[in-house]
């Protein structure tokens, strides 16, 4: 709905972009409270984040780790890894699955899924090394 909204009006002034946030934190706030069916919020959270309109407004998978739950959690990886399969050279899909892995801290399934779309500049090969130095394994970034 926001998303719609945005089409057909000016956010020049970030009003609407507020707006979506605070309805975001709203949610997120809810959804702590009333503890809604994990596996259909991973899917809720999934389309919205695959969505057309997946910035307004922008939700950090990582927030609703522990609404989720482990049901819904390996629900949201799934639809993340199901995402990038149709799609490795998308950006969305990349950046939900690395979101989703980066949270989980699953440094080898992460390196994997950046392998698939090596940029020609060496950004990727860059995040790699980085995402491998975080998780203590210099040799391996290094390398």
């Amino acid at each position: 709905m926001i998303g719609e909204a945005a089409e057909r009006i000016d956010d020049s002034d970030g009003e609407l972009s507020d707006a979506a946030q605070d309805m975001a934190q709203a949610h997120l706030e809810v959804c702590r409270l009333l503890r809604p069916d994990p596996v259909r919020t991973a899917e809720w959270l999934a389309a919205h984040l695959l969505g057309d309109w997946n910035h307004l407004p922008e939700l950090d998978p990582a927030a609703y780790r522990e609404i989720l739950g482990e049901p819904g959690w390996a629900e949201l990886r799934r639809l993340a890894h199901e995402a990038h399969r149709s799609h490795p050279s998308g950006w969305t899909e990349r950046y939900v699955l690395e979101s989703v892995l980066k949270a989980d801290g699953r440094v080898d399934e992460l390196v994997t899924a950046l392998s698939t779309d090596l940029e020609p500049d060496g950004s990727t090969h860059l995040a790699i090394a980085l995402e491998r130095d975080r998780a203590g394994r210099r040799d391996e970034a290094v390398t």
